[in-house]
């Protein structure tokens, strides 16, 4: 049994990755080839809406969950870094 798991919002723009109490929303474009996903960021379904940054090892545990959920079915997977500070 996974620890974590990940769902996509259906308007196909935000996905989710859940782990524990825990919750980070990013960016994504699945209308995009190859699909594109927005890292370096992140969010929690808690409003307002707080930019937050990933640890280094949150990247190294969850970024690679992502692209390879993403690309589960053969889809290409581009990351794009949206800094902490963008909107």
């Amino acid at each position: 049994m996974n620890d974590y798991s990940i769902f996509v919002l259906s308007t196909g723009e935000e996905i989710v990755y859940e782990e524990g109490d825990k919750q980070f929303c990013f960016e994504v474009r699945l209308s995009q080839a190859p699909i594109q996903l927005f890292v370096g960021r992140y969010w929690t379904d808690s409003p307002p809406v707080v930019f937050s940054e990933l640890t280094e090892p949150e990247r190294h545990r969850i970024i690679p969950r992502l692209v390879a959920y993403l690309g589960s079915h053969g889809d290409e997977v581009e990351l794009i870094w949206k800094a902490f500070h963008q909107t």
